[in-house]
């Protein structure tokens, strides 16, 4: 039969109504009565101890398994719950983290809900604990849940709808079923929606692909504005399609005249194509963040008083390490997202109020109730969530830095912003492991690159003449570090960290890597092609042209890196990170030095930054630091005067930046 025939029409379900603020209500007791003593569900000899994806739905208070060959398949009327589970550690050490997500459909009921919430808790205690809790919402997804799946598709209808999957071939019957099909935006490897829609041509958008189902044929609509990633996606979906029932299928495009057969098709015969657009049933989490306008709140939630509260702690400013207390848990709102960090030593009153309290934050906000809400345990923090911790590090800290110095003129630590270090942020008094030691030595070693990339972007277009080749030299010095630091990333240390917990683990840090390797590849081109007799012809609009092009990849990249490498700290002493970076890039810094790099490096290397902290970063002797700036600088010393730092690692006014 058709699949909207026989289903109870359902009503939209408004998230900020219950879904985990019924902990505690008669929903809750009604959960813990029909689960009993023990889950099922929990207790099928895997779950907790062999890696792979589970996902559960929701059906009258039960735990149901979800076929594995409808893995990515949703339908709005239900509430699911989706394990992921995967290996970290190697030999003796190995063992399961856990990401756990409990989605909400757009039209799930307040019980549906209210259990999955429940049900994610009660599976985080039999995980032991350490499972990182995210709560999705279907408007809303999250990358890290998008990136679970190649294909998401959401579906009318759920387990109270009174839906049925038929199998079996039913007679060919004039039926509309219309999908949506497009790749979320601003979401970094994201999975291809795919959303059933009201089949009317005010469904239709012109950036997207659409499916028309009608039972004796199938119509593919690819809107003017769609990608070919679009487009491939849609084939594969009707291929699936097909393979059930065999029926004809015709593909259209936009621009095609014959494509007002699929709007005619669903009652809009008369409507220009100017007409077609329609918002996607998605809304990035970023956006809302941005359209409320939230500042940085850190909320703390004790009952150290002997009652609980929930305390302000800070509202609008920078988010530091020290901020957070192991006896307590922190509830973090970025305006994208709000993060629950739990404390090992919390009270079981905190630990295990976290959810409702947060839903009950999040209801108190306007425009908020579809952040994603996710919890994580001290010392079992993602890459995520250090993000998070980091980008609220306020510009401040950099103005500070620069007006200590007194320089009334643009200097390197812009256009593209230097990094904080986790060190720094975290605040003094806070002990300091090998993951924010490393984490931090790795922030100072991509700002070197962004000081360089800085002071070459910056004076590009006022060098003179009689400078070309002076520059054109410093310029190719760039190259050289740049290209260094990352074949010693992907090529000694990324595989050591692999090595040492699991594989593809750093597949993110080189793919960013490959993101903006073709644009840094035109700009040693464009410099090569001026050497060794043809600087004359350097022009500085073309070169910024030229670092435009892959800066904001880049500088992505180089920032991303950093939550990165302390999400690692979930391998504890099983990953020596300080050691193994401390080996290869030491190993591949004596072989810069020799070269014109090692000058490079070390005229761009602020020893002030951060309140000079780091004033003997890297740990060398110095003497052989006083042969690297002063004797082997003589070298090209016409180079050196487009450095922003002097050879003492002080702040210089930068060489040629016209009579601005």
């Amino acid at each position: 039969m058709p699949p909207h025939d026989g289903l109870t029409h359902l009503k939209e379900y408004d998230v900020k109504d219950s879904n985990v603020e019924l902990i505690g209500t008669d929903i809750d007791h009604n959960v813990k009565y029909a689960s009993a003593a023990t889950e099922p569900a929990w207790n099928n000899g895997e779950v907790g101890l062999v890696a792979g994806l589970r996902i559960w739905r929701i059906e009258e208070f039960q735990v149901v398994p979800w076929p594995k060959e409808r893995y990515g398949q949703f339908y709005e009327g239900d509430s699911y719950i989706v394990l992921h589970s995967y290996e970290v550690g190697k030999d003796a050490n190995k063992k399961l983290g856990h990401d756990i997500f409990f989605w909400l459909g757009s039209k799930t009921t307040q019980d549906e809900a209210g259990t999955a919430a429940y049900k994610t808790v009660e599976l985080d205690e039999f995980l032991k604990g350490a499972a990182i809790q995210h709560r999705e919402v279907q408007a809303s997804p999250s990358e890290g849940f998008l990136a679970l799946f190649p294909i998401i598709r959401i579906l009318a209808g759920g387990v109270r709808s009174g839906f049925r999957h038929v199998e079996k071939e039913v007679e060919k019957e004039e039926i509309k079923t219309l999908l949506r099909i497009f790749a979320p935006a601003n979401k970094r490897g994201a999975a291809i929606m795919v959303y059933e829609v009201e089949p009317t041509w005010k469904s239709l958008d012109e950036g997207d692909v659409f499916v028309l189902d009608t039972g004796v044929k199938i119509w593919v609509w690819q809107g003017k504005k769609c990608s070919p990633m679009e487009k491939a996606k849609a084939a594969q979906v009707v291929h699936d399609m097909t393979l059930a029932k065999h029926i004809d299928v015709e593909v259209l495009t936009q621009a095609e005249s014959r494509s007002t057969v699929v709007v005619g098709m669903l009652g809009g015969k008369d409507i220009g194509q100017q007409e077609l657009q329609c918002p996607r049933p998605v809304s990035t989490a970023e956006k809302q963040g941005t359209e409320a306008g939230r500042p940085t709140r850190l909320f703390r939630l004790s009952d150290a008083s002997g009652q609980l509260t929930l305390d302000l702690i800070k509202d609008g400013e920078a988010i530091l390490r020290s901020d957070l207390n192991g006896d307590d848990v922190f509830i973090l709102d970025v305006g994208k997202a709000i993060w629950v960090w739990r404390g090992q030593g919390a009270s079981k009153a905190e630990k295990a109020t976290w959810i409702k309290v947060a839903q009950m934050y999040m209801n108190s906000l306007q425009g908020a109730s579809l952040t994603p809400i996710a919890t994580v345990l001290e010392g079992n923090e993602s890459m995520a969530f250090w993000k998070a911790i980091e980008v609220t590090i306020q510009i401040q800290i950099l103005e500070w830095q620069s007006s200590t110095m007194a320089l009334s003129r643009p200097w390197a630590d812009g256009p593209f912003k230097l990094i904080p270090t986790p060190r720094f942020t975290q605040g003094p008094d806070q002990p300091v492991d090998q993951y924010i030691s490393a984490a931090s030595q790795m922030a100072l070693a991509h700002n070197v690159i962004l000081r360089g990339l800085n002071s070459i972007y910056l004076q590009a277009p006022h060098v003179k003449p009689e400078d070309y080749k002076d520059f054109v030299g410093y310029s190719q010095c760039w190259y050289q570090i740049i290209t260094s630091h990352h074949h010693t990333e992907e090529e000694k240390v990324f595989p050591r960290i692999e090595e040492l917990t699991e594989k593809g683990l750093m597949t993110t840090n080189v793919e960013q890597h490959q993101a903006f390797e073709t644009g840094v590849e035109a700009y040693n081109n464009y410099l090569q092609s001026l050497l060794p007799s043809n600087t004359s012809a350097f022009s500085g609009p073309k070169l910024v042209t030229i670092i435009d092009s892959f800066a904001p990849a880049l500088t992505t990249h180089l920032t991303e890196e950093i939550p990165s490498f302390l999400s690692l700290r979930r391998f504890g002493d099983a990953l020596p990170l300080e050691k193994i970076s401390a080996e290869e890039f030491g190993k591949a810094g004596r072989a810069q030095a020799v070269t014109e790099g090692g000058q490079m490096f070390f005229l761009n290397l602020d020893r002030n930054f951060e309140g000079g902290i780091w004033r003997n970063w890297p740990g060398i002797p110095a003497p052989v630091r006083f042969v690297f700036t002063r004797v082997f600088s003589k070298w090209h010393a016409g180079w050196w005067k487009f450095a922003p730092l002097d050879q003492d690692g002080n702040r210089k006014e930068l060489y040629a930046l016209g009579d601005e």
